[in-house]
């Protein structure tokens, strides 16, 4: 699961700078950065306070999270 990607998705598709939206949040820019890239995961409390400043319901962001990765090796439908 890629958080930091569904982070980075919807900040940017609102045009909200980092800055912004780590204050509405309760973090630091610095810290959401480290989000978006991967390097730390966000608490359930982060991602649902994200949630509601960007009006998406909470299964729409953990949908953004997935990867192919994430599903491992899928044989194609024959």
């Amino acid at each position: 699961m890629n958080y930091g990607k569904a982070f980075r998705e919807l900040r940017e598709e609102n045009n909200l700078s980092r800055a912004d939206v780590a204050k509405q949040i309760g973090c630091t820019a610095s810290a959401l950065s480290k989000i978006e890239r991967g390097k730390v995961v966000p608490k359930q409390a982060t991602i649902d306070t994200f949630c509601v400043m960007m009006r998406v319901p909470i299964a729409g962001f953990y949908f953004r999270t997935f990867t192919m990765e994430d599903f491992g090796h899928i044989d194609p439908i024959r």
